[in-house]
């Protein structure tokens, strides 16, 4: 995949669906969900390749709701090969190689790689559990603090992280990667282009520091008719892009590096394993129709986990249509279940769209998505159902000569090829009762 660093070249705005009116700032100083990336990069395509009406693949999308593909007349969208991961934050320097940040796990309750919060099994809790019979709850490892938690961790650090070792400088706050810079703006009238009277809202901005940037890898099919990746045309090594709101714009160097930047998931010894997600996901409900015998209710928990009995219903191996396409030996159920997941809040996910027809443009539903950081923790069966597990939920699948190269697996039901539900895994042991319950 090529390696895109975009480099601000003055603040940059990304709002979210919320209101701008009164004292509310419309969100905007924060970092850009993975779908705002993917759709700076189709509008840059679309600029660049308007005359080229081959340039890229079409894809063609199936109707809601079956198995079949849409009418010929549909030639698909344009562009529609394009894949994502991404953004995160990148410090760069002129002296070594950049240094990539994620969203710190949500188990680390102090500025410590240590986990303050484990799961516990629920024969060994002293008191009343509200959750469901089987889950179990977190127990808190460490006394409270109100000492403020960083919000990001280095590669190194989260490698070190998921392999319970230690690390130097491997935390990072948000106030050092950029500044929130707060300003008045004027309402528009679309009508008429005007200004509305009395239309004054305020509006939260974010100014990069110097050596910070936004990182992402993106990989997008030339087309039928040449060969190469379409990314390396459109930024030979530098190119320009506009991100966000208000037709902010970012320089942009790419490189097609050896290896993703992305913490890699080490070699499990047990039957415990965590999944963490390096990006937000998003679980639909699903309801009860077509192959499914019952609804799904998606929310926090992921569609490919019974919402009865919490096993997970994934696969080792590919699909029994799948293998007989291609022919493979079809996989087999990855006997391992869910006990607890530690999430911090939902995250509205917005958006809005053009459409090809006028009765298809406008905003589209809002979902509620899992957030980056979130934890999801299961048992398997043994040590190889253990590894079976991780290996289809790690961003860069088994681990091998090529892993780290592509990425293999996106867990998100909903907008995986533009970044969500990329995560990586490591392990975990119970917590014991001598601890406090959170």
């Amino acid at each position: 995949m090529n390696e895109l660093l975009l480099v601000p070249d003055d603040v940059l705005f990304f709002r979210d669906g919320r209101p701008m009116t009164g004292s509310l700032s419309g969100h905007g100083a924060r970092l850009p969900e993975p779908h705002v990336l993917s759709g700076a990069l189709h509008v840059a395509c679309h600029r660049a390749f308007q005359d080229d009406p081959d340039a890229g693949h079409r894809h063609r999308f199936r109707r809601r709701g079956t198995r079949q593909a849409a009418p010929e007349s549909n030639r698909g969208e344009r562009f529609g090969a394009l894949t994502n991961a991404g953004p995160f934050p990148v410090k760069r320097s002129e002296d070594s190689e950049p240094i990539w940040y994620f969203p710190i796990p949500s188990d680390l309750t102090a500025k410590t790689l240590t986990p303050g919060l484990l799961p516990m099994r629920p024969e060994e809790l002293l008191g009343e559990s509200s959750l469901p019979e089987k889950l179990w709850p977190l127990a808190n490892q460490f006394p409270p603090s109100k000492v403020e938690m960083p919000q990001w961790l280095s590669k190194e650090g989260f490698e070190s992280y998921l392999r319970a070792e230690s690390a130097q400088d491997a935390f990072l706050t948000t106030g050092e990667v950029f500044t929130a810079e707060a300003t008045m703006g004027i309402g528009m009238d679309p009508e008429t282009g005007a200004t509305r009277d009395g239309a004054f809202f305020t509006k939260s901005q974010l100014r990069f520091h110097r050596d910070f940037c936004l990182g992402t890898y993106a990989s997008l099919p030339a087309g039928k008719n040449s060969e190469g990746d379409l990314l390396s045309r459109l930024f030979p090594s530098a190119g320009r892009i506009s991100l966000g709101g208000e037709s902010r714009v970012c320089s942009v160097d790419r490189r097609e590096p050896e290896e993703i930047s992305f913490p890699q998931g080490p070699k499990f010894a047990g039957n415990y394993v965590k999944w963490v997600l390096l990006s937000p996901a998003i679980f639909p409900h699903l309801p009860a129709e077509n192959s499914r015998t019952s609804s799904h209710p998606g929310g926090w928990l992921p569609s490919w986990i019974n919402e009865e009995t919490f096993a997970v219903e994934m696969l080792d191996g590919p699909g029994r249509r799948k293998a007989e396409r291609l022919n493979l030996k079809p996989g087999q159920p990855i006997r391992a279940r869910l006990v607890a997941a530690r999430i911090a809040h939902g995250l509205p996910v917005t958006g809005w769209t053009l459409g090809r027809e006028e009765r298809s443009a406008g905003a589209r539903s809002t979902l509620l998505g899992v957030p980056a950081g979130s934890v999801y923790y299961f048992e398997a069966e043994n040590e190889s159902e253990a590894q079976k597990l991780a290996d289809a939920l790690n961003w860069h699948g088994p681990l091998g000569e090529n892993s780290g190269t592509r990425i293999v697996n996106r867990r998100s039901a909903l907008m995986g090829e533009k970044g969500y539900g990329i995560g990586v895994c490591g392990s975990w042991q119970p917590a014991k009762s001598s601890t406090d319950v959170g």
